[in-house]
């Protein structure tokens, strides 16, 4: 699994590979599970931040456009 974020891609696999290589076998099962867990809640809170970030831009070039045309009343 690849995330493309805004700043590059986030290899999961290979971190994943990476940490399980230096757990116990007895762990293994537990660390995948849990690192699962926080590669998930970041890709909700990154998404989150995204969409947020999105929508104050639509809103912005939305008022510059207003604006241009005469208007001065702003999209809240």
């Amino acid at each position: 699994m690849v995330w493309e974020q805004y700043y590059g891609k986030i290899h999961f696999d290979a971190h994943l590979n990476n940490i399980l290589e230096k757990v116990s076998k007895d762990d293994t099962k537990f660390v995948k599970e849990e690192i699962e867990k926080i590669a998930e809640e970041y890709l909700e809170y990154s998404s989150f931040y995204m969409s947020k970030f999105y929508k104050q831009g639509f809103k912005d070039c939305l008022n510059l456009v207003l604006n241009c045309m005469g208007g001065n009343e702003y999209v809240s």
